[in-house]
């Protein structure tokens, strides 16, 4: 595969890195640090915010990177797969065939690196802003500069409870879409080793007992 979307991590790693080292510390610092109450208010207003955004884009730009190296690999191997085939049948990638063929359909949208760039990144915004809007509401609710009685922050809990499970639903089904070139529970390794020795031993028998039949002592 002559893809792997490295500037895409690099990105992702650029992102992660001032998650850690710009929004992480000033949150923490205005958590643990005594001060007046306005001035953590300001802080935790502008951290917290951003934390959450940069955690977002780099969920989001790791798992982009993840489909499209897994769409990739499928269709490769679609191609591969079906390649004798149309030369053998000119018809066989017919418009018919082609529409039940879902890498192949969507190699244009779901496939294609800028039309995903674009997808996901409208995901995002959306995702952040509500995010972040409950997060807003979450910090006034602890600072006491609202009287909603933690409605915000059982909303944030509900919010990133769909949102980081609906996350985790998506990289498992990556996961197992992704075609499997070695066996990962080292199963059939040692079954074609056996094999091997079984076929390999059946031979020599084989070859020695027709020596033997033509009187071929050695």
């Amino acid at each position: 595969m002559k893809k792997r979307y490295y500037p895409l991590l690099e990105k992702v790693c650029v992102i992660l890195l001032l998650d850690l080292v710009v929004a992480c510390p000033v949150y923490y610092f205005s958590e643990t640090v005594s001060m007046p109450i306005d001035r953590a208010l300001i802080i935790e207003l502008a951290s917290s915010p951003l934390h959450d955004i940069l955690t977002n884009v780099f969920i989001y730009g790791l798992m982009m990177r993840n489909w499209m190296i897994c769409f990739d690999l499928n269709f490769a191997l679609f191609q591969m797969n079906n390649q004798w085939k149309s030369g053998i049948n000119k018809n066989y990638l017919e418009k018919a065939n082609i529409e039940k063929m879902w890498y192949y359909r969507h190699r244009s949208t779901f496939g294609n690196y800028s039309w995903m760039k674009r997808f996901v990144a409208m995901v995002c915004v959306v995702v952040s802003t509500i995010s972040v809007s409950i997060v807003i509401g979450q910090i006034f609710e602890e600072y006491g500069q609202s009287d909603t009685d933690e409605f915000f922050n059982n909303l944030l809990i509900a919010f990133q409870m769909l949102h980081y499970g609906a996350i985790l639903c998506i990289f498992c089904t990556i996961y197992f879409l992704l075609p499997r070139f070695q066996d990962s529970l080292f199963v059939k390794g040692p079954l074609k080793k056996k094999n091997t020795q079984i076929n390999t031993s059946k031979q020599n028998n084989f070859f020695g007992e027709g020596k033997w039949a033509h009187g071929e002592k050695t």
